[in-house]
């Protein structure tokens, strides 16, 4: 087990190389597979969270040791349906979906940095992560870094970072006062921080909302221009099992070379946006107590034709998980578990369903502004 924050998602809906820091894991036997899913760019697609919850279930249904995530901007540039309602729905939405945890992307912070820690970031049931952003003020995170997801004895950290883009693609005033600063190194600051922390864990993940500038096949590399993602792809730690991409909205799901390990490869995944695709990334422990990429990421489409239903129906406990919470100068206070609340058995893709049907906004009246809010 390599080396801590637990976060457990809220259900409803390999490190490649050689060495393993901490030695291998204990709960972990050869051939025990773990899944790793991955969205980005949600951007309130209310009308293809069906699609996508049945997705995310029948990788559940199949392996019950998943982890799901996201790589930012589900809010913002957001459907009607969710937009009229500031982005509430959406949020609800992915509570229920069972997200794991979210890098931060773009978009998150289009009405302010308090409008992201103080109603976004409360209303999650998952860590919102970016290892790169500072208070130029006090040269402190503002964000967590890093949390570590626990389910059928497997520990998966995941560390996010959000574009530098940022600052042309959001009002200046909304994010006055933050230093979005190089992704890559971030990250990898992050990791040397996480593992002299003793925090323990079998498997990493790197969630960037940052991404290639060009789709490509199953299997092969996009034809990027854009130097970071080479960057993300070159010379992200060593370390990390699997790297998730977002904000470039493209579609892309290859193995790459790890950098300094001759013949390892790790997963590079995007899935497009607004749930067109959901990423599924499988691991599988080895022999030589290594977890390594099994086959070739998946993209998985997520659409459902009309009048179509989801095979999968599973019933699963609901749960909160455990947070870190920051407070407003970005440091992270101790780990405060919420307690682990059952609330029944509930049927996944059913609830879902009649949370969006309650969550359906009012008809507009002539004259008004759709996407504008009134008070």
């Amino acid at each position: 087990m390599r080396g801590a924050t637990v976060g457990l998602g809220a259900a409803a809906v390999a490190f490649a190389s050689a060495v393993v820091p901490l030695g291998a894991a204990a709960a972990a036997e050869t051939g025990d597979q773990v899944s790793l899913m991955t969205f980005n760019d949600f951007h309130g697609a209310l009308g293809g969270a069906g699609g996508l919850v049945c997705a995310v279930e029948t990788v559940r249904a199949d392996n019950p040791a998943s982890f799901l995530f996201s790589a930012g901007d589900n809010v913002g540039g957001t459907a009607f349906e969710s937009a009229v309602q500031n982005d509430e729905p959406t949020i609800d939405v992915l509570n229920a979906m069972g997200v794991d945890a979210t890098a931060i992307g773009n978009h998150e912070y289009d009405q302010g940095i308090g409008d992201l820690l103080d109603r976004i970031e409360p209303r999650t049931d998952f860590p919102d992560l970016a290892a790169n952003v500072y208070d130029t003020a006090t040269g402190e995170r503002v964000h967590e870094a890093y949390t570590i997801v626990e389910r059928e004895g497997v520990r998966v950290a995941v560390v996010g970072a959000v574009t530098t883009k940022t600052v042309g693609k959001v009002s200046p005033v909304a994010i006055q006062g933050l230093d979005f600063r190089d992704p890559v190194d971030s990250v990898n600051a992050a990791i040397d921080e996480l593992n002299a922390s003793g925090d323990e864990y079998d498997v990493l993940v790197a969630s960037y909302h940052e991404g290639a500038s060009a789709n490509a096949d199953p299997g092969v590399a996009p034809n990027n221009t854009d130097p970071i993602f080479d960057k993300i792809v070159g010379e992200t730690s060593a370390e990390v099992d699997a790297i998730f991409n977002g904000d470039s909205h493209r579609a892309y799901n290859y193995n790459a070379p790890v950098p300094g390990q001759d013949g390892a490869v790790r997963p590079v995944v995007q899935t497009g946006s607004s749930a067109a695709n959901l990423g599924v990334v499988t691991l599988e422990y080895g022999e030589d107590g290594d977890w390594s990429v099994l086959g070739d990421p998946e993209l998985r489409p997520t659409a459902l034709a009309e009048g179509e239903e989801c095979a999968i129906d599973t019933e699963v406990p609901e749960r909160h998980p455990a947070r870190r919470r920051r407070d407003r100068r970005g440091r992270c206070g101790r780990c405060r578990a919420r307690r682990l609340r059952r609330r029944g058995r509930h049927h996944l893709v059913g609830r879902l369903q009649g949370l969006l049907r309650r969550r359906r906004p009012h008809r507009e009246r002539p004259g008004r502004q759709p996407g504008h809010h009134q008070g």
